[in-house]
């Protein structure tokens, strides 16, 4: 999709990567419906607080991507981030998310490769994520892209856990 803009998140685009990060995450996970559980966590984690922390947070680089002025999807580095995994020393990308309306027109591709750029210019040999491992569209998209899969680890919530596959990719 040619109209998208990659681009370093600014301050002012804090409240609707809260807002994008709430519909996506409902979206992944919740897919029987929202119950209690999710609800609350969704409340009390994407808050503008918690964005305006990471926002603040040296360890944390924020891109968005952009249609229209509008934020369609995001990606979030953390370089301070530990592998759940032996021998993957990589930062780690904590969220990569498209609002649904725009998954399949490439904006993830972009989002990657924009953070790829980014993390090869410091001199860093990959890095790594989890995925919800029901989420059978995006481990395909992973996978696409050149990255393998190196275990699990488990999200708790609320006392469920929910597996999560660690992909990792390597340059």
């Amino acid at each position: 999709m040619c109209d998208i803009i990659i681009r370093e998140a600014k301050f002012e685009d804090i409240i609707n990567i809260v807002v994008v990060k709430q519909q996506v995450w409902i979206d992944t996970y919740a897919t029987d419906g929202v119950r209690s559980e999710f609800s609350e966590y969704v409340i009390n984690e994407f808050t503008v607080g918690n964005e305006e922390a990471l926002f603040n947070n040296p360890d944390i680089f924020t891109l968005v991507a952009e249609y229209n002025n509008h934020i369609v999807g995001l990606l979030q580095l953390n370089y301070s981030a530990e592998a759940p995994v032996s021998g993957v020393t990589y930062p780690e990308i904590t969220v990569l998310y498209v609002l649904r309306r725009f998954c399949r027109q490439g904006i993830g591709v972009c989002l990657l490769n924009e953070a790829e750029r980014i993390l090869k210019e410091s001199g860093r040999g990959g890095y790594w994520l989890s995925v919800y491992s029901v989420n059978e569209s995006a481990i395909r998209f992973y996978l696409r892209e050149g990255h393998s899969d190196a275990g699990h680890i488990y999200f708790t919530m609320d006392g469920n856990d929910y597996e999560n596959r660690i992909m990792v990719k390597q340059f």
